[in-house]
């Protein structure tokens, strides 16, 4: 489960799981686009209003800029 607006954790982890000699170009461009967007939109969402789970899966994904108190 994932916040508005942020990719989804299943497509983070099929993204990273899959080696880059396999991916088409559309693939790997997609999944770079894809990527920036959703950690643009993890620095622009205040961390007290995160999901825990997605407070979980920034920090395991180290899309975590916004590291202020919970």
């Amino acid at each position: 489960m994932s916040d508005l607006g942020r990719r989804d954790f299943k497509d983070k982890i099929a993204a990273k799981l899959k080696p880059e000699s396999q991916k088409t170009f559309t693939e790997s461009a997609g999944d770079k686009a894809a990527g920036k967007m959703d950690a643009a939109a993890s620095r622009m969402q205040p961390q007290h209003h995160k999901s825990l789970t997605q407070k979980i899966g920034d920090a395991f994904t180290r899309d975590n800029s916004n590291r202020r108190a919970v």
